[in-house]
């Protein structure tokens, strides 16, 4: 019997992650699966929705590079955002502004906990958590002060490139994108 290898932790409570993309064809399950092989038996729970209607598959190019990253993305079908609770997750990344916007429009209330992912990863440099403070309430307070300007215009230093229609090296630069920030997430939310 396989015995599942148990990480030490800094997480008393379950965290809840929740990646948005376009199509949840892409990006957001390729992030969603980095996170969780990178979480190990740590208390993260991890999905991924999109802003248009589900059913679709990864793309083949995006399977292949999953398993070359021993990711198995060939059983994911997208999901719309509007099938998920998303009041229920602690942090919402996006892979482009336009997403953080569309979810905050509709979601107000959610503004604190809704980042891109390469906004978050920036942000995340300069607002370290204090171990075991419960991320919801800390985001909560610390991320309402980011300023407004964040979530209005388009900037391509927050977009991650969707790579739809391109062949692997995309998805290769795209997991690499997922593999450090998985990485740096954990850390941080670890307090590391």
């Amino acid at each position: 019997m396989a015995v599942e290898k148990q990480e030490r932790t800094n997480l008393v409570a379950t965290v809840r992650i929740l990646y948005i993309c376009t199509a949840n064809q892409c990006r957001s399950p390729f992030a969603e699966a980095t996170l969780q092989r990178e979480a190990g038996g740590r208390p993260l729970e991890v999905s991924s929705a999109g802003l248009m209607s589900g059913s679709r598959e990864v793309r083949p190019h995006g399977i292949a590079v999953g398993r070359e990253r021993g990711l198995d993305l060939s059983a994911h079908r997208s999901r719309q955002v509007t099938e998920v609770d998303i009041d229920r997750f602690d942090l919402i990344l996006t892979m482009e502004r336009r997403h953080s916007r569309e979810i905050v429009a509709e979601h107000p209330e959610l503004a604190a906990r809704v980042f891109t992912v390469k906004q978050f990863d920036r942000w995340a440099t300069d607002h370290r958590r204090p171990r075991r403070a419960a991320l919801r309430p800390w985001l909560e307070l610390h991320g309402s002060r980011r300023p407004v300007q964040e979530l209005l215009g388009d900037s391509e230093k927050d977009t991650v490139a969707d790579p739809y229609n391109s062949a692997a090296p995309a998805w290769r630069q795209m997991a690499d994108l997922f593999d450090a920030h998985a990485v740096r997430l954990i850390a941080w939310l670890e307090g590391c």
